[in-house]
């Protein structure tokens, strides 16, 4: 059906082992034959076999790049994730490849997750065909310029700035502007000017960034996520990793493949529990550290505390830039949303028809009256008494830190 429209290419998790049935008829069909890695079939796999050979479609995965199994978890391992496309597109696949989650989780320092998912992750490079007619040549564009690399800043000498040429360099742009601004002239020149100047200084004396000066940023794999985690984690989930690729590369089916397996459940068992126990041990030395700051008078050090715990650095600092419309529709257009905030806010402590309820005015100003008078009469010895020392020193405390007065 949707052939004539491109080209055909369907992804996803069928749940569906096909173990080594031919998805194409045989003496027929001009396609070679795939690899089978997972030995299983299920009634999901025969249907999936009939529909590609009744549909002239095939599998991608055992007839290019790399196969590995798309679901592994302690259960067992299998095949049930597939790229499919048509007998004619087979040849624009040009390499297949499975990422397994044990690789992704330790790329991307992941491992602290408590739920790591066990389908693999699909990649399939797949060629293109432009429609550039005939006896083109593809050119490459010769006017591209260069991005240039980043200055030093973490060496910036005294001198920048500050010698006697760049002082005077410096004086004739702002004269430039000057004089640029008080005859409404284009100030382009006097700012390509002052980047010239800037530019030239910070080659000579600062100098661009190599590939070298990075180096020294380069630090463990340990994640700003995870504080907790350490050498012998790591070393856990290394574990876990190898006995789990040892595992996939057995071919050989009985007691030897069983217990592999085994190994396998009981190094990644091993690291789960100790990623809960490391977990829980820091969460412990987290809530003793704030209990200990709450009994001390300097309320600072735990406020500022709490400030660095995670649900203060989920808060999001951005205001949403849309609103619903009385049709209920979501508007993201800037003049809609601020026409909108305009007529709320005009609205919102003002009334429909301009009354007022004159005897609830009335009763809350006898009643405001009445409580003064009480309150004058009545002497507080809290209020009446001396500033003590103590008092002196709890708002001294209490006062923010490089804050005027006021």
């Amino acid at each position: 059906m949707y052939q004539n429209l491109g080209k055909l290419y369907i992804v996803g998790d069928f749940n569906s082992r096909c173990s080594d049935t031919s998805d194409f008829i045989e003496g027929v069909d001009e396609i070679p034959s795939r690899e089978t890695i997972d030995q299983g079939s299920n009634a999901n796999g025969d249907l999936l076999i009939d529909f590609l050979v009744d549909c002239n479609i095939c599998m991608i995965n055992g007839r290019k790049g790399k196969q590995d199994f798309t679901c592994i978890s302690k259960r067992g391992k299998s095949v049930v994730d597939y790229i499919f496309t048509t007998h004619e597109n087979l040849n624009s696949c040009i390499d297949f490849n499975v990422k397994t989650m044990s690789d992704i989780t330790d790329s991307l320092d992941l491992q602290e997750c408590s739920q790591i998912p066990d389908h693999s992750v699909l990649q399939a490079v797949i060629k293109r065909e432009a429609s550039v007619p005939h006896n083109t040549l593809l050119k490459y564009p010769t006017n591209l310029k260069r991005i240039p690399n980043k200055p030093k800043s973490y060496q910036i000498p005294n001198d920048f700035l500050n010698d006697d040429n760049a002082r005077e360099k410096i004086e004739q742009t702002i004269n430039k502007i000057e004089n640029a601004l008080a005859d409404r002239r284009d100030v382009d020149e006097a700012y390509s000017n002052l980047f010239q100047l800037i530019n030239s200084e910070v080659i000579s004396k600062i100098g661009h960034k190599s590939a070298h000066d990075d180096q020294h940023k380069i630090t463990s794999r340990k994640s700003k996520y995870k504080p907790y985690w350490n050498e012998n984690l790591q070393e856990h989930w290394r574990n876990a990793c190898e006995q789990e690729k040892v595992w996939l590369k057995c071919k050989i089916c009985g007691p030897k493949k069983k217990h592999l397996r085994e190994h396998f459940v009981t190094a990644r068992n091993d690291f789960d529990k100790l990623l809960r126990k490391e977990k829980r041990n820091y969460q412990l030395r987290q809530q003793k550290e704030l209990f200990d700051l709450s009994k001390e008078s300097n309320t600072r050090d735990f406020w500022r505390k709490i400030g660095k715990l995670g649900i203060a650095k989920d808060r999001h600092d951005k205001i949403p830039m849309k609103v619903r419309l009385p049709n209920g529709n979501i508007s993201k257009d800037i003049n809609v949303v601020y026409e909108t905030w305009k007529n709320e806010y005009e609205h919102l402590f003002n009334t429909s028809d301009g009354e007022y309820d004159e005897g609830f005015l009335t009763f809350i100003q006898q009643q405001v009256d009445h409580d003064l008078v009480n309150n004058i009469e009545n002497n507080s010895d809290t209020l009446n008494s001396d500033i003590s020392y103590e008092d002196v020193e709890k708002s001294v405390y209490r006062a923010k830190l490089n804050k005027s007065t006021g």
